[in-house]
C-alpha cells in the first residue's frame, strides 16, 4: 500500500469505476458528527489482507474510528443494548443502536474471486442506520492479470474518498 495522505490525494490508479456501476452516491450531511463506522467486509477467500486494507484506507480517508464487526458486537454488549445474535445488522436494531451510541455508518464490502481465475468483483455499500438509507453503493468487476491494487482496490477506495470529501463539504 503506498504511503498516500488520502485526505488530500488519491491512490495512484489509471482505472476508475464506470458510472453505470455506481448505483447511489449521495453525500452525508452529518459526516462531521460521526463517532465511528462499522466495517463489515465479506470475501469468499477469507482474505485477511483485504480486511486490513479496507480498515487502514478508511482511517487514512479520515473516518474518526473504524470498528470491526466483533468490536461493534462487543460495544453493543458493553452498552447492554439487547439484541439477538443474528440481528446485529438488522435495520431496526441499527436505528436503536444509532440512538444509543451516537452517529455511525455501516460500510459493507464484499470481495469475490470467481473460480480462482482472473475475474474479481467487489461491491461496497455505505448505510446510514438512522434513516436506513444507502448513501453510497457501487460495484467493480474486472479481469485482472497483474496489479489488483492499482486496477481494482484503489479505484474503490478513491470513490469512497471522493464521497467522504463531498460529504465533508455539505456537513453541518
Amino acid at each position: 500500500m503506498p504511503n498516500v495522505n488520502l485526505e488530500v490525494e488519491s491512490y495512484p490508479s489509471s482505472s476508475s469505476i464506470d458510472a453505470k456501476d455506481i448505483f447511489t452516491n449521495k453525500p452525508y450531511s452529518d459526516v462531521n458528527r460521526l463517532k465511528f463506522v462499522v466495517l463489515s467486509p465479506k470475501n469468499d477467500l477469507n482474505y485477511s489482507e483485504y480486511k486490513a486494507f479496507m480498515k487502514t484506507s478508511l482511517i487514512k480517508i479520515g473516518f474518526p474510528k473504524v470498528l470491526s464487526e466483533t468490536e461493534f458486537a462487543n460495544l453493543i454488549s458493553e452498552k447492554r443494548l439487547a439484541h439477538k445474535k443474528d440481528s446485529l445488522f438488522d435495520l431496526e436494531f441499527l436505528q436503536k443502536a444509532n440512538k444509543a451510541l451516537g452517529e455511525f455508518l455501516v460500510i459493507k464490502a464484499s470481495l469475490n474471486h470467481k473460480d480462482r481465475h482472473a475475474v474479481w468483483g467487489n461491491q461496497v455499500e455505505i448505510l446510514d442506520p438512522e434513516s436506513s438509507e444507502t448513501l453510497l453503493k457501487f460495484r467493480i468487476h474486472k479481469s485482472l492479470w497483474n496489479d489488483i491494487d492499482k486496477e481494482f482496490n484503489y479505484p474503490a477506495i478513491n470513490l469512497i474518498n471522493d464521497w467522504y470529501k463531498s460529504s465533508k463539504r455539505v456537513s453541518k
